[in-house]
């Protein structure tokens, strides 16, 4: 699962392109929205994307006090099996969100929580129309 992951928040790395005018935030939201919808797409049985939780039960989007998690992967029997969480830029995952993330979610310590991060390369210009990104994903696992 974490390659096939990572493949997808690949090509959206390479699709979505920071503008001079964005913000790291409005970059960062790009990438999620573009890795979201893919990986919607390719509807993997048990994989949950950006769903909320609170006080360890899921949430409507936005409730406030709650959490989202970027990519939720559950079991046949519905157990939470790895959390995914993306980031871009000079944003990582701390030890106080993955707490904040188990305990929203309820997910104990067995449950890996994985950093998807972004790095971004050296771009290639030159001929019309094509471009390649020299980048790459991380994947941390964090316990």
């Amino acid at each position: 699962m974490t390659k096939s992951l990572s493949e997808t928040l690949s090509r959206s790395m390479q699709d979505v392109n920071f503008l001079p005018e964005w913000t790291p935030q409005v970059y960062g939201t790009a990438v999620h929205v573009d890795f979201g919808v893919r990986v919607r797409l390719q509807e993997i049985p048990g994989v949950e994307v950006e769903q909320s939780f609170f006080d360890k039960d899921t949430a409507d989007y936005g409730d406030p006090g709650s959490i989202r998690t970027d990519i939720l992967l559950r079991n046949e029997a519905g157990d939470i099996q790895a959390i995914y969480d993306v980031k871009t830029g000079g944003a990582v995952l701390t030890s106080t969100r993955v707490k904040e993330i188990r305990d929203h979610t309820g997910a104990g310590s067995e449950v890996p929580i994985i950093e998807l991060q972004v790095n971004r390369g050296a771009t290639i210009k030159g001929i019309t129309g094509l471009r390649h990104i020299l980048g790459s994903v991380t994947a941390a696992l964090w316990d």
